[in-house]
C-alpha cells in the first residue's frame, strides 16, 4: 500500500504544474458537431462498447463507485439502509473474431449510508436489530463485449439485454438493462432471518456516458468515461430481512480511475486493504469468489 501511496504524493506534486493558468490569447477549444458515430458498422459497435466500458486493448481498467442503498417495502418511500464503496478491476483482451474479452473482479465495503464511517456492525432501521456486515467479493466473471452488446457468465448477477447506443449532444451514452433472477440457496426453515424466499430477484440498470470526441477517437483504446446505475434486489442474507416484504433498492455512481488503484482516496484504499485484500492483489486471488456461496459457508443462520 505504501507504494500507493507514495505515488499519489508525487502525482499530488506534479498537478500544480497543470494548473498554470494558459495564456489569454490561446484559441478556444470548440467542440465539432459533424463528428458522426458510425454505428451500422458491427466491429465500430463493439469498438464503442468496449472503449466505454472497458478497453479495445490488452490492459487492466480499474473502476469505483459509490452505491446508495434503500429498503422499500411496498409501503410509503424508501427507507435509507447503507451505502458501499465498490471497487471494480477489469482485464481485458481483443479477440480474433473482433470481440473484446474480459475478466471482472469487484469487492465492496459498506459505510453509514452517505457517510464515509466504513462499519462492522450495522443497525437495521426497520426491524430494531444489529448485523454483522458482510463485505461483498466476488469474481473472476469472464465477459465477452461485441457489437450489440455484453455477454457475461453463468456465474454473473448481471446478464445486460442490448440497448441502443445514443448521443445526446456532446455525450455518447451507454445503457444497459438486466433482469435476472436465480433460486435461492438460503432456505427459510433453515435460514428464517436470512432467507427471502424461494427465488432471488437481481434487476440492474446501468447507464455508461462518455464525450462524443473521445469515442470517435480511435487511438483511444479505454475512452474516460462514467457510470450510474440502479438495481432492484431481493433482500441480501446479512440484512436480516427474512421474508419481510419488499425488496432493495441501490443506486450509484462511478468513473473508471486512470491511475488505477492510486485514485482510490486513501481511506477507502485502507478499508479495501483490511476487508477484501483479495481485490488489491488479483495476481494471486485463489479460485472463483461467490458472494452467497462464500456466506453460507462462512455464517451460520441468526
Amino acid at each position: 500500500m505504501a507504494n500507493y501511496l507514495n505515488r499519489r504524493r508525487l502525482l499530488a506534486s506534479s498537478a500544480g504544474l497543470a494548473a498554470l493558468p494558459l495564456a489569454s490569447c490561446a484559441p478556444a477549444v470548440t467542440k465539432k458537431a459533424d463528428i458522426q458515430l458510425d454505428l451500422n458498422d458491427p466491429a465500430e459497435r463493439a469498438r464503442i462498447r468496449a472503449a466505454i466500458v472497458g478497453s479495445t486493448a490488452a490492459e487492466t481498467i480499474h473502476s469505483l463507485y459509490r452505491l446508495h442503498i434503500y429498503a422499500y417495502t411496498h409501503d410509503g418511500n424508501p427507507v435509507p439502509f447503507c451505502s458501499m464503496y465498490n471497487l471494480n478491476i477489469i482485464q481485458w483482451q481483443p479477440t480474433d473474431d473482433g470481440k473484446y474479452k474480459a475478466k471482472s473482479y469487484e469487492a465492496g465495503i459498506y459505510t453509514n449510508f452517505d457517510a464515509e464511517e466504513i462499519i462492522d456492525v450495522w443497525d437495521n432501521p426497520i426491524t430494531g436489530e444489529q448485523r454483522e456486515v458482510w463485505q461483498f467479493i466476488g469474481g473472476p466473471i469472464e465477459i465477452t463485449v461485441g457489437p450489440d452488446g455484453v455477454e457475461t457468465g453463468a456465474s454473473a448477477t448481471v446478464h445486460p439485454d442490448s440497448m441502443a447506443i445514443t448521443t445526446l449532444g456532446d455525450t455518447v451514452f451507454l445503457p444497459t438493462q438486466s433482469g435476472f433472477s436465480f433460486p435461492n440457496p438460503f432456505k427459510p426453515e433453515k435460514w428464517p432471518n436470512e432467507s427471502a424466499g424461494g427465488k432471488y430477484y437481481w434487476g440492474s440498470y446501468y447507464t455508461f456516458s462518455a464525450q462524443l470526441e473521445d469515442v470517435a477517437n480511435r487511438d483511444l483504446s479505454s475512452v474516460p468515461s462514467h457510470a450510474q446505475f440502479q438495481n432492484l434486489v431481493t433482500w441480501h442474507p446479512w440484512l436480516g430481512m427474512g421474508q419481510y416484504p419488499g425488496r432493495t433498492f441501490g443506486r450509484a455512481f462511478g468513473t473508471k480511475l486512470p491511475n488505477g488503484l492510486n485514485d482510490v482516496p486513501e481511506k477507502i484504499l485502507a478499508g479495501f486493504e483490511k476487508h477484501t485484500p483479495e481485490i488489491l492483489d488479483i495476481d494471486n486471488w485463489s479460485g472463483r469468489r461467490n458472494d452467497f456461496i462464500d456466506y453460507m459457508k462462512t455464517r451460520k443462520p441468526t
